[in-house]
């Protein structure tokens, strides 16, 4: 199995998941993700000091608790910040791409994909 990204997690979980099932299952992730691809975590390269960041997910938790209760950082906490050509991930920021009332997102996803 060939996943164009992922965190190094999910990617043991599918692995643990197959080995369970009985399933052969080599999988390859192109573009690993680590916890600094989390858009808010410490190790984050996306803020250029803590404030900034801090401020940036106090934004993002607000906005997103409107658009996805449960999961305002995305699926998880999982804070990622991959976009495809056709959609985002459920564990990207809800902010790029749900589209609940009024909001616009940058990177919508299309129904029934």
């Amino acid at each position: 199995m060939i996943a164009i990204t992922g965190f190094a997690e999910a990617a043991r979980r599918v692995v643990e998941a197959a080995e369970t099932l009985g399933i052969p299952l080599d999988l390859y992730v192109c573009d690993p993700l680590g916890n600094g691809d989390r858009c808010f975590s410490a190790e984050s390269s996306a803020f250029r000091s803590d404030a900034e960041r801090e401020g940036a997910r106090e934004v993002a938790e607000s906005y997103g608790r409107r658009l996805q209760r449960k999961f305002p950082l995305g699926y998880a906490d999982l804070q990622a910040t991959v976009v495809f050509d056709e959609s985002c991930p459920n564990g990207a920021l809800p902010i790029l791409w749900d589209t609940s009332g009024d909001w616009h997102a940058l990177f919508p996803r299309h129904k029934g994909r």
